[in-house]
């Protein structure tokens, strides 16, 4: 059997998770995330460069809001408060 090499998750599923490693248990909680713009000047040659813009990931954020979207979850549906 072949070995996993990648695991992809939805935003839900992100959302899920890091409610659950934080420990939330109410509120409606949204992943979003964080972007860094830089330029500079590139191309395929010495020849043929351009000035170029690189985005880039920063960080992924877990926000509360006040609505069910496709990138939020509740907190009390996927982590409810434990029994006892």
């Amino acid at each position: 059997m072949p070995e996993t090499m990648e695991y992809q998750f939805s935003h839900k599923e992100l959302a899920t998770l890091l409610v659950k490693h934080q420990q939330l248990h109410e509120g409606i909680w949204a992943v979003s995330y964080n972007f860094g713009l830089s330029a500079t000047n590139m191309g395929p040659s010495p020849t043929e460069v351009m000035p170029t813009a690189m985005l880039h990931l920063v960080s992924v954020a877990l926000r509360k809001v006040e609505r069910i979207s496709s990138v939020s979850v509740d907190a009390a549906e996927v982590n409810p408060v434990p029994a006892g």
